[in-house]
């Protein structure tokens, strides 16, 4: 929240072609051009095609001081910008900046590279981009060509400032959280250094945001017990996950804090990951402010199916919740197996838990009334109606009361079925053959009563 660029050198980045300008990257009419990298091999198993981009060396200029990279134009970022031979991902690094803050941002001295160049940097292919030093990313978008993009932070603080936009280059499959890329504290492809994460997130949507590794190719732990911090706030939108460990399934090894200040999240929040952790002394903290959970899917203290270590203690707290008391009650409806909780000052569980059970309603009428044309005084008079005999017309369960009720049910219809197959075959009707006899000997009388009644 408090980074600052360390040097007011700029560099201005698109993508052009050579012999367009003499690409100093001093202004946006003339960006940044590479040149061949000295440490390029294009005879390498992997050749390392990063070092040949115009991201890569305008980070490398400002490697010694920090400073602003101005996207003024789009960037693309696939294949042949990029190192490895994976299927799912191949990386793009930039230069190892360490702690001098590099702001990356498409807005300068009052123009806003985005409305009158398109700028932009595009995700494609199956790029992971690593971003190795103290960063901030501000009034910039981020547009995904392929599903399960990603940008690693490698353990350096890193703030997501204001205006940033993410979305998928395919708008019709907005809202799907694959399409849109992800954030980690941590590596991709290697452990960390430090003995921190550190990711603020103010704006922007993406699919998983996650505090601790990326978690692929066996490397997702860290060479030393890590402390993960994550910070979401402002408009941060998360359709797949926040996790404050690791992403995939790859235990991470320390504690794990986030704290959730505003934002609109539909998704699963895990404190700790599917992978869980290597440490038995492990412990968490999600710490809730504020935000819209309304399409929140779970709250957890561990995610489904956890593997490894448990943590050895988790805890929530809302003591800093900054709204009423009553919205607690839809994060609050989401919680699972923390191991404490904790509350805003003056206010208890059973407070919480009044505004929880009103927010599942079972009515026991099957025929309500007829709704009348709307009308104020009789609302009023319908409302009054409705508070005095809410006791006795409608039933108000907590999520568990209502678990428990579907449970009995489905084992009464359970023993009722047992019931009716044991009856079916426990009777035994008698033999269709006798069934068959018998009526052919009264049709055999019938007949010889009717000739008799002839003869006479």
């Amino acid at each position: 929240e408090t980074l600052e660029v360390t040097s007011d050198r700029v560099v201005f980045v698109k993508d052009v072609e050579n012999g367009s300008g003499y690409g100093s990257g001093y202004t946006a009419d003339d960006p940044l051009i590479p040149i061949d990298h000295y440490n390029y091999n294009p005879n390498e198993s992997n050749p390392k095609k990063y070092l040949q981009t115009a991201l890569y060396q305008a980070t490398e200029m400002l490697s010694d001081s920090g400073g602003t990279i101005v996207i003024c134009g789009p960037v693309y970022l696939g294949a042949e910008q990029s190192c490895g031979n994976g299927v799912m991902d191949t990386d793009v690094f930039t230069a190892d900046f360490g702690e001098n803050t590099i702001k990356f941002t498409s807005y300068y001295n009052g123009v806003d590279y985005r409305k009158t160049n398109d700028a932009k940097i595009i995700l494609g292919d199956s790029v992971a981009l690593n971003v190795m030093g103290q960063s901030i990313f501000e009034k910039i978008d981020i547009e995904t060509q392929t599903a399960n993009r990603v940008i690693t932070f490698n353990g350096y603080s890193t703030l997501v400032g204001d205006g940033v936009q993410c979305y998928p280059q395919d708008r019709t499959v907005e809202g799907i959280p694959s399409n849109y890329v992800s954030l980690c504290a941590g590596s991709r492809n290697g452990n960390i250094e430090s003995d921190s994460t550190n990711l603020y997130v103010k704006s922007g949507s993406y699919n998983i945001v996650s505090a601790g590794m990326w978690g692929k190719d066996n490397v997702g732990v860290t060479p030393a017990k890590c402390v993960s911090n994550l910070i979401l706030d402002g408009t941060t939108t998360v359709y797949g996950e926040v996790v404050g460990t690791n992403a995939y399934n790859k235990a991470f090894f320390g504690d794990a804090n986030i704290t959730i200040k505003s934002g609109y999240y539909h998704c699963d929040i895990n404190l700790i990951g599917k992978g869980g952790l290597y440490n038995s002394d492990g412990k968490g903290v999600l710490s809730i402010e504020g935000g819209d959970f309304s399409k929140c899917w779970s709250i957890n203290d561990c995610a489904a199916g956890l593997e490894n270590t448990y943590p050895q203690y988790t805890l929530i707290d809302f003591s800093s919740w900054h709204g009423e008391v009553g919205e607690i009650a839809v994060p609050f409806n989401l919680i699972t197996c923390f191991s404490d909780i904790k509350y805003p000052e003056g206010v208890n569980q059973d407070d919480i838990v009044e505004f929880v059970e009103e927010t599942v309603v079972i009515q026991t009428e099957q025929t309500p009334e007829k709704e009348e044309t709307p009308n104020t005084e009789k609302s009023e008079d319908k409302n009054t109606e409705n508070e005095n005999t809410s006791k006795s017309s409608k039933i108000v369960l907590n999520k568990s009361e209502i678990i428990v009720v579907v449970c009995v049910v489905c084992a009464m219809i359970a023993i009722a079925t047992a019931v009716v197959v044991a009856v079916v075959v426990l009777y035994d009707p008698k033999p269709k053959e006798e069934v068959i006899e018998k009526d052919e000997e009264q049709l055999i009388d019938s007949e010889e009563e009717t000739d008799e009644e002839q003869n006479e």
